[in-house]
């Protein structure tokens, strides 16, 4: 998923998620090729759901 796509299934904004992405709290790839030369992160949705386990309990 895209980090928008990853915030909305989780329900919280794009600017914490891409915070807890910094802060290496939800595991990402990060996918070359973009044309600004840092590429797309790409998070799936098992990492995600791991995320929501732990932070829950």
């Amino acid at each position: 998923m895209s980090v928008t796509e990853a915030a909305i299934y989780i329900g919280i904004s794009e600017r914490t998620l891409r915070s807890l992405i910094s802060k290496e709290v939800i595991v990402y790839k990060r996918i070359l090729g973009n044309s600004d030369g840092r590429g797309r992160i790409i998070i799936r949705r098992e990492d995600l759901d791991r995320y929501m386990q732990t932070d829950a309990a």
